[in-house]
């Protein structure tokens, strides 16, 4: 029977036919028992016999009815009509205009925009909390009403499966084959507001809704969709290889820059780079209609008046350019104050280190640029680069170095190198070591000598002259009080500024100053990372790859009005915080471009030969991987804006969060394969826990205050090998009994021990010490006993081979093997080269067909360049 107006559906009489869905018909309605209006969702009987069609209309009821929330449309009642065979759902009625309807008039006006934005968002965090995934978010399926927008139409809606985790599998989907667009068996969703995942045939997961988000309010700003074509194959290939143009080419009314900034981080084409959760969505878009709506156009008034100047300009500085620019603004009185764009182009083959860490600083007079680079084969040392020449010269004694800081006099450069904090003459030296640091998150050097340097977790530390040390911050672990990090210090010197990470994304971190003196904390800014202050009396700061500035008093420690961004596309670290820029006291800027990302990395199985085969397709920020006993399960941590554990199931090649302490890291396998321990921060300073993979219960295993790391478990299972420092001494190696949990010694040296491995038969200890000056593997009995040095020129994360008839370690970029004899007595074979890989690794291990599992880089996401832009300040005034 064909629904027509007056047909009765149950208690429901139709009135008017609206418009047909991708699966059926929607028709106006009376609810004739509550006397109310309703919308009835009419599956047609002749479509009742598709399975795939009548489980994707009982899926959209099964959605819509667990979601309570005022932007998403309300279920009243499911039916099913006996006499017609219909099918139905009834839905409350909506009065007004789909967004697709409003957008063929043009742009929404920016008010319109952030209000409507933050709705949608706000109703897709509610399903995305619920585990249901949208997967056709588009402009026709949101309803502008007087009461705020309307999200609708979960048909082709999807939950996440209870008690697995956050799903990133590889798996096609199935759709409906009524939908032109949604063919079975290859993609689900409307093409154009598709992810890239989703025209692969890939699983959509909430990050394909954060891309199509994205693509809808692009559309919203602009007028255009952001991705267009003929054909299907064009638009296809725009989502996969296309960025849209930005939005102050088409409407500068619109054209904030974290605006822009939030809409380039929806649609980043891999899903890590994306915003990770609707309700950090949520939280952009609200601190956007708070601090930026008043200087939405500001940016481009800013671009607009520097090209003009430049015009005005252009004659002078191509003469200057000419003549050696940057000798002469370096060292001239006559130095104008337009800002001049350039570039540092480091040589072909080499890059900046793609660990999450500074890379750059400033001499004090500006000057000269000091950065990190790696060469072809891995190896990192310092660079300089004066203003006054083209080319950048390695500084000696810098081998390992990162993490870059001048002294206030501009005669030394101290780094990190090696687990130790080291400085060396600006032009070059022998090094001298500082101090012995585990790692280190940001450095700061006061005129006094003394160096504040902070640590994952471990607060804020000031080391003096004579090397005794101060503890200046401490994390307490509670109100988000997780990590001190990036230390600056203020002019006076009075206060320090640092970030401290609240347990989430770095866009959610604070901004505080701690006084030098009594220790007293003061919270200057939330919302950001990496505070710095410049000359003009602002502070600076980033949020999802755009720094803002804000006016700031270093002495009263106040900041006044509202934020200001300043420069999109700084490279930042979801992982740290970090951000890749420096400005100068003369007010000269170097940054790398770039968005808020995870570094890209891969889990590849490496022969003997170097020869590499994929563990998965899927690139994540993979760090420390570990495979189970029966070798099908990969645990490693995913190392974004939180860091957790992730177990890869090779079998499925599916991908699912197993801990959620937001830094959870550094899984190591129980013997049995039935549970396996790691580190977490969880309480505010590392901890040793075990998690039960069967039962997922978690148990914490440690108490004390001292930094702790994990390496290993004993072959019985009985105990684990820990890294354990005191405030008296270094890092040593100890035994943690399960029974009891008790912390033994096992290696107490006066130098850093680290890296330890337990042999297969639970008798030999190999570790890595600094003792010599670097880094070397040695060997020694569990019990104790002597030791034995098994590399020659440098050795650092050893590994036993199948057997424990070898021991394998990393020299640099090189994989070196010792073969071992134990009878009569122990001897080592002299370090062989396996083979040389180039890539940095982050994790690694021996698994038992004799290949490492290795988590490394992907070489694509190497950065090459630096760009600089002198008297960059001058562009503040005013802000």
């Amino acid at each position: 029977m064909a629904v027509t107006v007056g047909t009765q559906l149950g208690a429901y009489e139709i009135l008017a036919a609206i418009g047909a869905g991708g699966m059926g018909e929607v028709y106006k309605a009376r609810d004739t028992r509550l006397e109310r209006t309703v919308a009835i969702k009419v599956l047609s009987p002749h479509l009742t016999g598709n399975q795939e069609l009548k489980a994707r209309f009982e899926r959209e009821a099964k959605a819509i009815s667990s979601l309570q929330h005022p932007n998403i449309c309300v279920l009243y009642d499911v039916g099913h009509d006996a006499a017609s065979g219909h099918d139905y759902l009834v839905m409350e009625y909506l009065e007004g205009e789909t967004l697709a309807k409003r957008l063929e008039r043009g742009a929404l006006p920016p008010d319109q925009l952030l209000r409507v934005a933050t709705e949608v968002a706000d109703a897709l965090d509610r399903a995305h909390r619920q585990g249901i995934t949208h997967r056709d978010l588009k402009p026709g399926n949101i309803i502008l009403t007087k009461a705020g927008a309307k999200l609708l139409d979960f048909g082709l809606a999807k939950p996440v499966q209870v008690g697995s985790g956050v799903s990133l599998s590889a798996a096609a989907t199935v759709a409906s084959p009524a939908d032109p667009i949604t063919q079975q068996g290859v993609m689900v969703g409307t093409m154009e507001y598709m992810s890239p995942e989703q025209v692969e045939g890939k699983e959509a997961d909430a990050r394909s809704d954060i891309f199509a988000f994205g693509a809808v309010l692009y559309e919203m700003a602009t007028g255009q969709r952001a991705f267009k074509g003929k054909s299907h194959a064009s638009i296809i290939a725009a989502i996969l290889t296309s960025e849209p143009p930005p939005l102050s080419q088409i409407n500068a009314t619109s054209a904030s820059a974290a605006l822009e900034s939030l809409i380039r981080t929806c649609l980043s084409k891999d899903p890590d780079e994306r915003y990770q959760s609707a309700h950090d969505l949520v939280v952009q878009l609200r601190w956007i209609q708070k601090n930026d709506s008043a200087v939405l156009p500001v940016l481009e008034r800013s671009k607009a008046r520097l090209r003009r100047r430049w015009a005005e300009y252009a004659v002078a500085a191509g003469l200057i350019l000419l003549a050696g620019a940057a000798g002469w603004f370096a060292h001239s009185r006559m130095q104008p104050r337009l800002p001049l764009h350039s570039t540092v182009v480091l040589p072909e083959g080499n890059f900046l280190p793609s660990n999450s860490h500074t890379v750059m600083e400033w001499s004090p007079d500006g000057s000269t640029l000091v950065f990190s680079g790696a060469k072809p084969d891995g190896t990192r040392m310092l660079y300089r680069r004066p203003l006054d020449t083209f080319d950048a010269t390695p500084i000696n004694g810098t081998d390992g170095a990162t993490i870059p800081k001048f002294s206030p006099d501009g005669k030394w450069i101290a780094f990190m190198s090696n687990r130790r904090l080291v400085k060396v003459p600006v032009g070059g030296g022998a090094p001298t070591v500082i101090k012995e640091i585990a790692e280190e998150l940001g450095l700061a050097w006061a005129t006094d000598g003394t160096i504040y340097h902070a640590g994952w977790a471990q607060g804020i530390t000031a080391t003096s002259p004579d090397g005794t040390d101060r503890k200046l911050t401490e994390c307490s672990g509670k109100d988000g009080d997780r990590s001190h990090l990036w230390p600056q210090l203020l002019p006076g010197e009075k206060h320090l500024l640092f970030t401290t990470w609240t347990g989430t994304t770095f866009d959610d971190a604070r901004i505080e100053a701690v006084n030098i003196r009594d220790g007293a904390r003061k919270v200057l800014l939330k919302g950001g990372t990496f505070g710095r202050y410049v000359s003009t009396g602002h502070l600076l700061y980033a949020r999802a790859g755009t720094v803002f500035a804000v006016k700031f008093d270093p002495d009263s420690l106040t900041v006044e009005g509202s934020p200001v961004p300043v420069l999109q596309q700084v490279a930042t670290g979801a992982a740290n915080g970090d951000v890749r820029m420096d400005i100068s006291p003369s007010g000269h800027l170097a940054f790398v471009s770039g968005t808020m990302r995870g570094i890209e990395r891969e889990l590849v199985l490496l022969d003997r030969t170097g020869k590499a085969e994929k563990v998965t397709p899927a690139i994540h920020p993979y760090g420390q991987p570990a495979l189970s006993p029966d070798g099908r399960f990969v645990l490693a941590t995913l190392e974004t804006s939180t860091f957790d554990i992730w177990m890869l199931d090779r079998r499925r090649d599916t991908i699912s969060k197993v801990t959620f302490g937001a830094d959870d890291n550094n899984p190591v396998w129980s013997p049995d394969g039935k549970r396996f321990a790691y580190v977490s921060t969880k309480t505010g300073i590392n901890q040793i826990y075990i998690h039960n993979v069967e039962t997922g219960a978690t148990e914490q295993l440690t108490t004390s205050t001292d930094f702790k790391d994990l390496d290993d478990w004993l072959p019985d299972g009985s105990a684990l090998v820990i890294e354990r420092r005191y405030k008296d001494r270094e890092m040593d190696i100890e035994l943690l009994t399960l029974a009891d949990k008790k912390m033994t010694g096992l290696v107490a040296e006066p130098h850093n021990q680290f890296s330890s491995r337990v042999s297969p038969d639970g008798r030999w200890l190999v570790y890595a010490s600094n003792e010599s000056g670097r880094s070397e593997v040695y060997l020694r009995a569990l019990r104790g006993g002597p030791k034995m040095q098994i590399s020659r020129e440098g050795g650092s994360a050893p590994r036993w081979g199948v057997g424990g008839r070898e021991i394998f370690f990393a020299n640099k970029e090189k994989v070196i093997s010792v073969a071992l004899r134990f009878t009569p007595e122990l001897e080592a074979g002299k370090p062989v080269e396996v083979f040389a890989d180039g890539r940095a690794w982050n994790g690694y291990e021996v698994i038992p067909d004799g290949r490492l599992l290795v988590s490394r880089e992907v070489e694509s996401s190497r950065q090459t360049q630096i760009n600089l832009v002198l008297n960059w300040t001058t562009q503040l005034a005013g802000k």
